[in-house]
């Protein structure tokens, strides 16, 4: 606890005069020619800024802080560990040829907003494998979106363009059947 003596001016050089003492933080701005002065309940030191104590820690606000930030920065560390993992779990089941499974990881990974030209590079080729060219094309598109010159999404792009073109210009099977009738 502080305790905090206001001292009037003139009185710190032994003239008359009585110093009010109180406990708790001080105001901001004193009024007058007013100094401010705190002594530690606990250290008997004058400070002229008031530190504050967790008594039952024995922790000052700087040693606090610096836990907290540690803390904080630790935490991130894990977040952003998190995202590499399942990244590289839904790169595995790609290259196994479980490329539903994968299309879920990279899914997964674009929910959660951990969004790189190569995740979106990727699961635009989990997506052309599957033969859905069209969320092929969507992701390819995303990918240059993200970093303007990768040429493998480009040359993957132009691919599941002439994919989907080469569909629409089949024939369906009511086409086929009208067209022999």
């Amino acid at each position: 606890m502080k305790i905090f003596t206001v001292i009037p001016s003139g009185a710190e050089n032994g003239a008359a005069g009585e110093a009010a003492t109180w406990t708790g933080w001080p105001e901001a701005e004193r009024t007058g020619s007013e100094r401010i002065k705190s002594r530690s309940a606990t250290e008997g030191q004058f400070r002229g800024v008031p530190r504050l104590r967790f008594a039952s820690l024995g922790m000052t606000a700087n040693r606090t802080l610096a836990i907290l930030f540690s803390l904080a920065f630790g935490l991130a560390t894990v977040a952003y560990a998190q995202p590499d993992a399942d990244f590289e779990k839904a790169n595995q089941e790609y290259a196994q040829g479980h490329f539903a499974e994968a299309i879920s990881g990279y899914e997964t990974l674009v929910r959660a907003a951990q969004w790189s030209a190569t995740l979106f590079y990727d699961l635009g080729n989990a997506y052309f494998r599957t033969g859905d060219f069209g969320r092929a094309i969507l992701n390819y598109e995303r990918a240059l979106a993200l970093e303007r010159h990768h040429p493998e999404a480009t040359a993957n792009l132009q691919i599941a363009r002439d994919e989907a073109h080469a569909l629409e210009l089949q024939q369906s099977w009511p086409e086929r059947y009208l067209q022999f009738a």
